[in-house]
C-alpha cells in the first residue's frame, strides 16, 4: 500500500516510468487529481477502499485532469439517451460495471445513490422505482415524458435492440382496417412476464417467436392479419390495404409467408398467402 501523491510527484519530475501497485483511496475521491499521461486499470474493492492500479507513464509532464467517478459516468450515459426514453437503473450498473471492470453487485448500492442524487439536483425526474428519465428544458418549461410512454418503451426497446412491437386493434386503426380507436394500447415483447402497474393502460402479449430489429414488422403484419379477423373491420379493401402496407415497408413476400408458416396456424398461413397472391390461392382451394 502506497501514499500516490509521492507517487504523482515523482512523475511529474519524470522520474519514474511506470508501477504496479497497490494504494488506499482518501476519503473524497473526487477531489482527488491524476494525469492525462497516466494510463489507469483498475480494479476496485469500494468496501475495503482499495484500489489495485496499473498504469504506463510516458515520460511526458502530466496534465491534470478531474477523476471520473461514478457520477460523471453516469451523466455520460444520461447524456446518450433520448428525451422520451426510459433510464433504468440496471442498464446504468451494467455500463459502469462494463467501463471499470467492478462487479455489478458492489456498485449497485452506489448507483442507486448517485441516482437519487441528481434526481434531487434536478437532472433527472424519477418515474418509478429503478426508472427515470430526462428533464429536458423547453420554452414552455420542463417536459416531462408520461408515465405509460415510458413504460412501453421499456416494452419496446432494450439499449439498441428492438424487443417488443404494437399489436392489437390500435395498429389495425392505424393500418386503416378499422375506424374503432381502442382504450388500451397493446404490445407483444420479450418480457411478456413484466407486470403492469394498474395505472397504466397496457396489454402484454407473449410473441410467437423472440423479437428483434430483423422480424417485428414481420411479426407485425402476421398479427395484424391473424387480428382482422375477428376484429370490427369496416374497411372497404381490407386485403389491399395490408399489401400497401407490406410494400411500404418493403418486406419480402416469401419471408412474410414463410414466417407464418414456421410461426402461426394454418389459417393464418392461408389468409396471408391469399392477401398477398391477391386472392389466388383461396379460389384454388376453394
Amino acid at each position: 500500500t502506497e501514499d500516490i501523491s509521492g507517487i504523482l510527484g515523482n512523475l511529474e519530475k519524470g522520474e519514474d516510468k511506470g508501477y504496479d501497485f497497490k494504494f488506499l483511496i482518501p476519503a473524497n475521491p473526487h477531489n482527488g487529481t491524476y494525469y492525462d499521461d497516466i494510463r489507469l486499470n483498475i480494479i476496485a474493492k469500494p468496501l475495503v477502499k482499495k484500489y489495485t492500479v496499473k498504469y504506463n507513464y510516458n515520460n511526458k509532464k502530466g496534465i491534470p485532469m478531474n477523476y471520473i467517478g461514478y457520477k460523471n459516468l453516469i451523466l455520460n450515459y444520461i447524456e446518450k439517451q433520448e428525451a422520451n426514453q426510459p433510464i433504468l437503473t440496471s442498464k446504468i450498473t451494467q455500463y459502469i460495471a462494463k467501463k471499470t471492470g467492478l462487479n455489478e453487485a458492489d456498485i449497485k448500492k452506489a448507483v442507486n445513490v448517485n441516482m437519487a442524487r441528481l434526481e434531487k439536483d434536478g437532472h433527472i425526474i424519477r418515474a418509478e422505482k429503478g426508472v427515470y428519465c430526462k428533464k429536458i428544458k423547453t420554452a414552455f418549461g420542463y417536459y416531462i415524458p408520461d408515465k405509460e410512454t415510458l413504460f412501453c418503451k421499456q416494452l419496446l426497446y432494450s439499449e439498441d435492440e428492438v424487443i417488443g412491437y404494437e399489436t392489437g386493434l390500435s395498429v389495425l386503426n392505424r393500418i386503416g382496417l378499422i375506424s374503432q380507436m381502442p382504450k388500451r394500447k397493446c404490445i407483444a415483447t420479450n418480457l411478456y412476464t413484466k407486470r403492469v402497474p394498474s395505472d397504466i393502460q397496457v396489454e402484454i402479449r407473449r410473441p410467437s417467436i423472440y423479437i428483434n430489429r430483423a422480424n417485428f414488422r414481420y411479426l407485425q403484419i402476421l398479427d395484424a392479419i391473424r387480428d382482422m379477423q375477428k376484429a370490427p373491420v369496416d374497411a372497404p379493401k381490407p386485403e389491399e390495404l395490408i399489401r400497401e402496407t407490406v410494400k411500404k415497408l418493403e418486406l419480402n413476400k416469401d419471408n412474410l409467408i414463410l414466417m407464418a408458416r414456421k410461426h402461426y396456424k394454418p389459417e393464418v398461413l392461408a389468409k396471408t398467402v391469399d392477401i398477398m397472391l391477391g386472392g389466388i390461392y383461396e379460389a384454388a382451394h376453394g
